[in-house]
């Protein structure tokens, strides 16, 4: 559970009134004192977390953190939302600057492509890799999860 700071602060003096409240009421409240207790033991017994460090990963000049070809990963277009696993990033050159997208597996014997920048992880079914696109080298960058074949 992973309740607001409003919510985690009022839990206490709610469970507080809940047992009040079961106490007074008796054998005709909707919770029985028993569970009104058990909850309050449970919130007394709350302690909050720690914030996880996530750490950043230095991306050296020259290569971009994509996603690794396999990946499993959702973007939208349309409108609508697609589930597609990546097959490799490419770089395209436009007047206004370099663009960084994706192939996908499309139906039988087809692909396409998104921007990368438009691409969003599913699940736990996806990896990243820095990219060089010069030499196409792809090395693991710290973010690394297994993908399913």
């Amino acid at each position: 559970m992973r309740p607001t700071s409003k919510i985690y602060d009022s839990l206490p003096s709610s469970a507080d009134r809940l047992c009040k409240a079961a106490e007074e009421t008796g054998p005709e409240a909707l919770l029985d004192f028993d569970s009104a207790w058990r909850f309050a033991a449970w919130v007394n017994g709350l302690v909050p977390a720690n914030p996880v460090e996530t750490g950043s990963i230095d991306v050296p000049e020259g290569e971009h953190l994509v996603f690794a070809p396999g990946s499993l990963v959702s973007f939208r277009k349309q409108g609508q939302n697609f589930e597609k696993r990546l097959i490799a990033p490419e770089m395209f050159h436009f007047p206004a600057g370099d663009l960084l997208f994706c192939l996908y597996e499309c139906d039988e014997d087809a692909s396409a492509w998104v921007a990368h920048h438009a691409v969003e992880p599913i699940g736990f079914d996806w990896s990243s890799v820095l990219w060089n696109p010069t030499t196409n080298e792809m090395r693991p960058c710290g973010i690394v999860r297994p993908i399913a074949p």
